[in-house]
């Protein structure tokens, strides 16, 4: 069986990603944390682990950068799934909700249905299945994945996120990379410059220019060797026209590949 490292428990949004992708020959190994289910791979714990990359309101999860940045793991692959959340309460109206349970990521995602409840009492939660589970438990009010309202017996308000077009991107690192040739990838690399100066963003950006490679998104990341110095984590498109822009790049630049790979539908 192949082992899948994920964050747990059973139904939070990274089970979610882990059912679109998972076949018969996998099985789910649940991780209390993101650096947990790197440290899996990292100790023959699991074959291969999914963990959260972006989310389309709180953007790149910066955990995950950092771990990729240090580890030597590949991206083979990526999941997309679309998250939804729902109010649910053991009240009649929402103007008698005295305590509010949320987890923490989920608090930044529906801040302004929790600035428009009457109660200022929130408890943050560790994962979506505490505030369910604390909901249940006292009695009071919580807010959790649209899909663990399905069977809550009492008030449920849904579509409370910011956003109604809310989607995590999650990825599947491995300890290989995928060496599968398909027409439209995306490609995940880190350009670690080794001296800071004037215009070494413009010219690294200009080499893509010149060979025409359409990049998604850039991100700086610290390097944690001291105050401005910056790794850049860069997504783009492509495939054929990537390799020579690549081998120019790491002329004047120390150059990491995370992987080149295809979305799981």
């Amino acid at each position: 069986m192949i082992r899948i490292a994920l964050l747990g428990p059973e139904k939070t949004f990274s089970d979610l990603a882990y059912h679109a992708y998972r076949d018969q020959t996998m099985v789910a190994i649940y991780q209390k944390t993101i650096r947990d289910c790197v440290l899996a791979l990292t100790k023959d714990d699991a074959d291969l682990a999914i963990v959260p990359i972006e989310n389309t309101l709180d953007g790149y999860v910066q955990q995950t950068l950092d771990l990729l940045i240090g580890s030597d793991f590949f991206i083979v692959k990526e999941i997309h799934v679309p998250i939804a959340f729902s109010l649910i309460a053991h009240v009649e109206d929402i103007s008698e909700i005295t305590r509010l349970y949320v987890q923490f990521v989920a608090h930044g995602q529906c801040q302004k249905a929790i600035d428009d409840l009457p109660t200022k009492e929130i408890v943050l939660t560790a994962n979506n299945q505490d505030s369910l589970r604390l909901v249940k438990k006292h009695g009071d009010a919580g807010i959790v994945p649209s899909h663990l309202a399905d069977d809550f017996n009492g008030l449920v308000r849904h579509e409370i996120a910011d956003t109604t077009d809310n989607h995590t991107r999650f990825v599947v690192l491995s300890k290989s990379p995928d060496k599968t040739i398909i027409e439209n990838v995306k490609i995940s690399v880190v350009v670690f410059p080794e001296i800071d100066r004037p215009g070494l963003l413009f010219d690294m950006l200009a080499i893509f220019k010149r060979h025409r490679i359409n990049l998604i998104s850039i991100m700086s990341r610290p390097t944690k060797t001291g105050m401005g110095n910056y790794h850049f984590f860069i997504e783009m498109q492509g495939r054929n026209n990537v390799d020579a822009a690549l081998e120019e790049i790491g002329k004047s630049f120390h150059l990491k590949v995370l992987g080149a790979y295809g979305t799981h539908e």
